[in-house]
């Protein structure tokens, strides 16, 4: 099973499995260069100096379908625990355990049917969240390994370590009946990502056994140490009561020893050579400027200690085939690269979290992003504390001592609501206690970003002063060289090619006054939210992901509108020709081949009426809009 249908969205033995999961990107550069670049024509897979990638994921909501939304979602239920008693858990066995009074009362029974309701829906909604964050964070991972300025990735993968994952999750999802559910239930999800680390494994290192930095000392130790454990368990050292016999016996053992010795030999000698062919093939991918770099593998562990042991003892274990010969480094390169076990792999760790209620991750949760369920719920789900480990190929660009160390890198996640749709036009006339929760959500997500966006202006300022001393040193340095030697070509010096710090607290503002006067009118839809908070988003170097119900058809709308105005703001793209090349996205580009994908049509499911009460940016070509309903 590699993709789940929006048809099937209700489907039980499904469930657990993200919606309509794509990634979508955009190249703008030379076309001839392009074309050569994404087909991998040059012989590597770095991204072309003059092309720009824009990334994005789209997925279906993140929700409990299965269960139907006629309590609402999750977000709504951690409200309702948060004004219950819940039964305190004494240990069993206690002394408190002992005493306490076997009766429960009605709160205390409200409390744990909630909690029961509350924890499948997690289930089914965290691995759908954590989908679609593991695509949009391994592929910004990509982007920086293969970028065509190895200083530029450098530079990203640096933020990364720093500052953590900023994931921004962008919802057309409306407030309307069960949609509200939906919307619950995201928001629920999303929030407990701020609970999941990364940590980045380079693959050049674990096959070749040695680190750059110390690859003298590393290898001899590897070699005696396993030398010395084939000598332990070969068999001319068994144990005594095996050796004692008849003297017939013993001598016909001699020359069983001989041999035994010759084999251990060549197999010492075998892994010395392959050990020295690994290394020597590691080096020389590694030093190699074409090398091809990207992430290979993805695993889900409880821990960091053991996402980080298990690199060692799985390299140790998949070395050797059933048969115990030692496997080659094609083989074990061709083993590593495969994903075709991930989910498996996932849906068990989950099974082990939730059973043995393991927590991961470093400590408590990262106090930059802010929590929208109440603290006492926060310990209900202690199977969101994930570690992902992600084997990656370094090229060009190398991984950051802090990551090579296993440096955890943490996740901000933010989610960001506006429904476009019909029913989002009658949950607005209906009052403003319906729209409340897309209010609440924007707020709590505006006091993320901006926290983000606070470390973001103070990293990026103190690399803008670090590179203007670093220019310093270099003018002053060629100033004083020798006027009969040539002086030497001054290295790169990286600026931060971000927005500047005005600029980000322009939009923080104009995002705060949108959603501070969406909560007081509430009739009008506001887009602009949506857009001002993806441009900020993704100009500071954040994950895109976009989201409705299916992730078909509002979906396909904000994706072309999005590249549409990334062509304005950065490509010289004329306003007025905006309209026509979006709709020309949209007739004749991938999001309609999505809708066939999942439908069996190439048309989008708004009909007449439906198209009519979106805002006009987000309406379908009239060619393209079906009868069905959305």
């Amino acid at each position: 099973m590699y993709f789940k249908a929006s048809t099937e969205k209700k489907n039980a033995q499904l469930r657990f499995l993200p919606i309509n999961l794509h990634l979508q990107e955009m190249w703008v550069g030379n076309a001839d260069a392009v074309a050569q670049t994404s087909m991998g024509s040059s012989g590597t897979s770095d991204i072309s100096a003059g092309a720009a990638v824009y990334d994005i994921v789209t997925v279906g909501a993140m929700a409990a379908h299965v269960y139907k939304f006629k309590s609402g979602g999750i977000f709504g239920l951690e409200e309702q625990h948060a004004k219950l008693k819940p039964r305190v858990r004494e240990p069993q066995g206690s002394t408190a355990a002992h005493h306490q009074v076997p009766l429960w009362t009605e709160d205390e029974q409200k409390a744990d049917d909630v909690e029961w309701v509350l924890g499948k829906r997690m289930d089914v909604c965290f691995p759908q969240a954590v989908a679609a964050l593991v695509t949009a964070f391994t592929r910004k991972v990509d982007l920086a390994l293969q970028h065509a300025r190895p200083e530029q990735g450098q530079a990203m993968l640096e933020q990364l370590s720093k500052l953590g994952f900023l994931f921004d999750v962008e919802s057309l999802v409306s407030t309307h009946g069960n949609e509200a559910g939906m919307l619950e239930d995201m928001a629920g999800a999303v929030n407990e990502l701020r609970n999941v680390r990364f940590v980045l494994v380079d693959e050049q290192e674990e096959i070749g056994g040695v680190d750059q930095e110390s690859s003298g000392n590393k290898s001899p130790r590897s070699v005696s140490y396993r030398l010395e454990e084939e000598s332990k368990h070969s068999p001319s050292s068994s144990d005594p009561s095996e050796a004692s016999g008849s003297t017939r016996e013993a001598a016909s053992s001699d020359g069983d020893e001989k041999r035994r010795e010759m084999q251990v030999k060549q197999r010492q000698s075998m892994h010395l050579e392959s050990l020295e062919s690994a290394t020597s093939s590691n080096s020389t991918n590694s030093t190699n400027s074409t090398g091809i770099g990207g992430v290979i593998d993805v695993d889900v562990f409880t821990s960091i200690d053991d996402a980080l042991s298990e690199t060692s003892s799985a390299n140790a274990g998949d070395s050797e085939s059933t048969d115990g010969t030692p496997l080659s480094r094609e083989t074990l390169m061709s083993q590593s690269s495969s994903l075709s076990g991930v989910g498996q792999r996932l849906l068990s760790t989950f099974i082990k979290a939730r059973n043995h209620r393991l927590l991961g991750g470093p400590g408590s949760n990262w106090e930059n992003a802010q929590s929208l369920a109440p603290a006492s719920v926060d310990k209900l789900f202690p199977f969101t504390h994930l570690v992902i480990r992600v084997k990656l190929r370094s090229g060009k660009v190398k991984l950051t001592k802090a990551l090579r160390h296993g440096g955890p890198i943490k996740v901000c996640p933010v989610l960001f609501t506006q429904g476009i749709n019909e029913k989002q036009t009658l949950a607005n006339n209906t009052g403003s206690s319906v729209t409340r929760l897309q209010d609440v959500i924007n707020a709590n997500s505006l006091k993320t970003l901006r926290s983000y966006c606070d470390r973001y202006c103070n990293y990026t300022s103190v690399r803008q002063i670090k590179a203007m001393q670093k220019q310093e040193r270099q003018r002053d340095d060629s100033t004083d060289s020798n006027r009969s030697r040539p002086p030497s070509a001054p290295s790169a010096v990286i600026t931060p090619s971000g927005p500047s710090r005005e600029e980000v607290y322009r939009i923080l503002g104009e995002l705060d006054k949108l959603i501070g006067t969406a909560g007081r009118q509430a009739r009008k839809k506001r887009p602009e939210i949506l857009q001002l908070s993806s441009d900020l988003c993704r100009s500071i170097s954040g994950g895109r992901v976009t989201v409705c119900k299916s992730a078909k058809d509002r979906t396909g709308m904000s994706v072309t509108l999005e590249q549409g105005r990334i062509l304005v703001q950065h490509h010289g793209l004329r306003e007025q020709k905006k309209a026509g090349i979006v709709s020309v996205m949209r007739s004749e580009g991938v999001r309609i081949e999505n809708a066939l994908k999942n439908t069996g049509r190439r048309v989008f499911a708004f009909n007449a009426l439906q198209r009519s009460l979106l805002p006009e940016e987000y309406r379908c070509p009239p060619q393209t809009s079906g009868r069905n309903v959305s």
